[in-house]
C-alpha cells in the first residue's frame, strides 16, 4: 500500500498559524511541486531542495546585476559583487609604460628606464662600437691600397692573415638548391672545358652538346619572333626532328584565314647552287617538296613510299627575269630501296595535268586506261565551232547543230550513230 502524507496547495500553506506542521511532519504542496518539512518555531515547515540563486550565496552580494556585468572581488567586503571588468586599450595604460612623455617613432622598441619602459631606438650605445671603421677589427683591411671597390667583397687572404676586398668568386660542387637573385657574368663552360655560354660575345654555344627541355614550352617573345636555324655559310644543314608516339598531331598551326594568296602557308624559298652564290635555275630543276617513307623491319631501314615536290616547269620560257614557272609532281614508289619504280603525276604551270607521265600534251593527258564511275560529258559545240578545231583523228564531240555525235576519223568528221 502507498504512503500518503499531508497534502495542500500554497495558499492553504500560508493559512497555517503556530507549530504547523509540526515538528518533522512533511506537507506536499500540489501547485508548486515542493515538499515542506515542519520547523520548530517555523510556520508553514522549511522547504526542502529550495530553487537558489547566485545572490543566495553567502559570500556573492550581486542583488541588481545591469547587462554586461561580471562577478569581481570586492577585498572591502570580501565578497564576489557585480561590476565592471576593467580592460587595457592601449599600451600606454599599463601602468609601467609611458608612451605619453615622449611619443614612440617607427622601428623604435619599449626599454627599460629604471622605473618604466619607454620608446627608444633599438640600438644604443651599451653595444655601439668605438670606431666607425671596420678596419678597427684587427684582421679587416679596408684601407690604403686595400680600398674596395664596387662590388667586391671581404675574403680571407691567408698571406696577410686578414679579410681583404676582392671580387667575388663563388666555386660550387655539385648542385645548387635555391633562389639566385641579382646579376650573373662571366662565361660558363663544360666538365670538358668546352665554353656553353660566352660572357665576352654574349652568346650561348652548344657546339659539343644537346639542348634537352622536358614539360616545358618553348616561346619567342622578342624581336620578330624568328626561329633560325644554321647559316649560310653552313656545308651541312641541321635537322629538326620531332617524335611522336601516341598519334597525335605532331605539328599545329594556328592561323587565321585569307582571300585569294594571302593564306598560311608552308614557305621553300629556294636558291640553286648555293645560298651565298645562287645561279639560275634550269628547266626540270627540283625546288622542294615533302617525302614519306615506312620503316622495313627485314632491313632496319625505312624505305621511300611516296612523295610532293616542286620543280621549275619543262615549258619554253619556264626561267627569265621574274619568272620561275612551277610544276606540281606526286611521285609514288612502285618498286623497292634498291630498285625503285616510281610512278607520277604532274600538273604544269600552264594548266595541263599527266597521269602516269611525265609529260602532258593535252589539258589531260592519261598514259593508261580509264574507268568513269557515272556519266561522261563530252565537249558540245556547233558545226561552225567544230570546224574551227584543229581535228586530230580520235576526237569526239557532241554537235548540237546537228544533235549528233560525232568523230573524227581519216581526215574527216563522221557521225558515229
Amino acid at each position: 500500500m502507498a504512503l500518503r502524507i499531508r497534502r495542500g496547495t500554497e495558499a492553504d500553506r500560508q493559512l497555517l498559524t503556530g507549530q504547523d506542521p509540526a515538528v518533522g511532519e512533511p506537507i506536499f504542496v500540489t501547485d508548486t511541486n515542493k515538499l515542506y518539512v515542519g520547523k520548530s518555531g517555523v510556520t508553514g515547515g522549511q522547504i526542502i531542495n529550495p530553487d537558489k540563486a547566485l545572490n543566495d550565496l553567502s559570500n556573492v552580494n550581486c542583488p541588481t546585476p545591469t547587462n554586461g556585468q561580471a562577478l569581481v572581488f570586492d577585498t572591502a567586503t570580501n565578497k564576489w559583487i557585480n561590476g565592471a571588468v576593467q580592460t587595457i586599450n592601449s599600451i600606454g595604460d599599463i601602468a609601467d609604460v609611458d608612451i605619453t612623455t615622449a611619443a614612440p617613432t617607427v622601428n623604435q622598441v619599449l626599454k627599460w628606464n629604471g622605473t618604466k619602459f619607454i620608446p627608444a631606438n633599438d640600438i644604443d650605445t651599451q653595444i655601439a662600437l668605438a670606431s666607425a671603421s671596420i678596419d678597427d677589427l684587427g684582421d679587416v683591411s679596408t684601407s690604403g691600397s686595400d680600398a674596395p671597390s664596387n662590388g667586391q667583397v671581404l675574403t680571407w687572404n691567408a698571406s696577410a692573415a686578414q679579410f681583404k676586398p676582392s671580387n667575388p668568386v663563388f666555386n660550387q660542387t655539385g648542385s645548387f638548391d635555391g633562389t639566385f637573385e641579382g646579376t650573373m657574368k662571366g662565361t660558363l663552360v663544360g666538365d670538358d672545358s668546352t665554353i656553353l655560354v660566352d660572357g665576352i660575345t654574349n652568346t650561348i654555344k652548344l657546339d659539343n652538346g644537346q639542348v634537352f627541355f622536358d614539360g616545358v614550352q618553348i616561346k619567342l617573345l622578342a624581336g620578330n619572333n624568328n626561329l633560325k636555324f644554321g647559316e649560310v655559310t653552313d656545308n651541312v644543314g641541321p635537322t629538326f626532328q620531332l617524335y611522336n608516339t601516341d598519334k597525335s598531331q605532331p605539328i599545329e598551326i594556328v592561323a587565321v584565314g585569307g582571300t585569294g594568296n594571302d593564306f598560311s602557308k608552308f614557305q621553300f624559298n629556294v636558291k640553286d647552287n648555293s645560298l651565298q652564290t645562287p645561279v639560275t635555275f634550269t628547266a626540270g630543276d627540283s625546288l622542294a617538296g615533302i617525302a614519306w617513307s615506312g620503316w622495313d623491319t627485314n632491313n632496319s631501314k625505312y624505305v621511300p613510299s611516296a612523295q610532293l615536290y616542286t620543280k621549275v616547269s619543262n615549258s619554253a620560257g619556264s626561267v627569265a627575269a621574274d619568272t620561275v614557272k612551277g610544276t606540281l609532281v606526286f611521285a609514288t614508289n612502285d618498286g623497292t630501296a634498291s630498285a625503285p619504280s616510281l610512278k607520277f603525276m604532274e600538273f604544269t604551270s600552264d594548266g595541263k595535268l599527266s597521269i602516269n607521265s611525265q609529260t602532258a600534251n593535252a589539258t589531260l593527258d592519261v598514259n593508261g586506261n580509264a574507268k568513269i564511275g557515272t556519266e561522261l560529258l563530252l565537249g558540245s559545240m556547233t558545226t561552225t565551232q567544230r570546224d574551227a578545231l584543229t581535228a586530230a583523228n580520235g576526237m569526239i564531240i557532241y554537235n548540237t547543230t546537228d544533235n549528233k555525235f560525232q568523230g573524227y576519223e581519216n581526215g574527216a568528221w563522221s557521225n558515229l550513230i
